[in-house]
């Protein structure tokens, strides 16, 4: 008679990530492109205004702008004496835009109980930090998609000499020959013209739309050259960058895109952890943390009730643009603060 048991001992359960085993791009902490977002905060925009509005200390604040609109033509007196005229009678004053940052954010929590570090099939510190970046990552994509809707009001207009622009100040735009699907290669002169007029002076950036993006992105593919267009040489021309972005194109609209001079939009922000308040104590912990790509800064807070842990990211941000009077009622740039739409309608 066999001493030998009727069953096999079972195997122990293996453990491992998803993504350690299977590429998928580590779908948990995946930072998704959002090109409108990263503009805003990259050096090239950032500048001014969050100077005077973010200097720390955990309060609300309120920055005032003064400037000063130009001189209408019209004006302007005209003379035929030789005599010189020594006396004035237009006094001129000037104009403030007042920009302010409360309380408002999103915040994201998570809760982490004595039995999760226990259990869980990982170091407790690689626990902590990868659920921390998750919720920097969370906090900073819905931030990005409060700016890109508060950007939707904040569009201006074009000078009132721009051909092409209809009643709700879209600069109406054929990336594609009439009646056929051949790209329309004049659309960037037009584009790049109309900004002319308007007096772009430090570049632009176009974000939204997929029928404009693709348009670029077929010239730049040297689409054209069949029918006598130097292609690269119009594109060294204009030097436009044309960035698809999938939240812009949800606020915008389906055939709308956004063009934006550097430095016309700015994001402002507040934190409350550097308010002097004490930042440490038996059972808590807080701090002002900063999204590595972005550069956003974040209030975070750490609490332990009885083993407990709580974590709490906030972001408390807001976008700001140049005033809509920046030019006098009369002027041919009335309503101009370098930030406009551009409607696609290919009909």
């Amino acid at each position: 008679m066999s001493l030998a048991p009727s069953t096999l001992v079972p195997c122990e359960d293996i453990q491992g990530r998803l993504d350690e085993y299977i590429n998928t791009c580590d779908s948990a902490a995946l930072r998704e492109s959002m090109p409108f977002w990263d503009f805003l905060w990259s050096p090239l925009n950032r500048t001014g205004i969050q100077q005077l509005i973010v200097p720390g200390g955990g309060k609300t604040r309120t920055a005032k702008l003064i400037y000063e609109q130009r001189i209408l033509e019209s004006e302007v007196d005209t003379t035929s004496s030789c005599d010189l005229v020594c006396e004035a009678t237009t006094e001129r004053g000037n104009l403030s835009a007042t920009y302010e940052i409360d309380c408002s954010g999103y915040v994201a929590e998570e809760k982490i109980t004595p039995t999760d570090w226990r259990e869980i099939c990982t170091p407790n510190s690689v626990l902590f930090e990868r659920k921390l970046q998750k919720l920097i990552d969370a906090v900073v994509r819905k931030s990005a998609t409060g700016l890109t809707t508060q950007a939707a009001s904040l569009l201006g207009g074009w000078a009132s000499d721009v051909s092409g622009v209809n009643g709700s100040d879209q600069l109406v735009i054929n990336t594609l020959k009439p009646s056929t699907s051949d790209i329309n290669p004049g659309f960037m002169q037009d584009i790049d013209f109309a900004a002319m007029q308007s007096g772009y002076c430090n570049g632009k950036v176009i974000f939204g739309q997929p029928q404009l993006s693709k348009a670029y992105g077929t010239l730049q593919a040297g689409c054209c050259s069949a029918q006598g267009v130097d292609v690269r040489a119009m594109l060294d021309a204009y030097n436009t960058a044309v960035l698809y972005d999938y939240r812009v194109a949800a606020a915008a609209g389906a055939t709308i895109s956004w063009m934006v001079m550097p430095q016309a939009l700015q994001p402002i922000y507040l934190t409350m952890n550097d308010n002097d308040i004490p930042l440490q104590g038996a059972n808590y912990y807080k701090a002002v943390i900063y999204d590595s790509k972005s550069g956003l800064p974040l209030d975070l807070v750490i609490s332990d009730n009885c083993g407990v842990i709580s974590m709490l990211v906030t972001a408390r941000v807001k976008l700001v643009s140049l005033p809509l009077d920046l030019f006098a009622p009369g002027d041919r740039m009335e309503g101009v603060n370098y930030f406009a739409a551009i409607k696609v309608t290919n009909t």
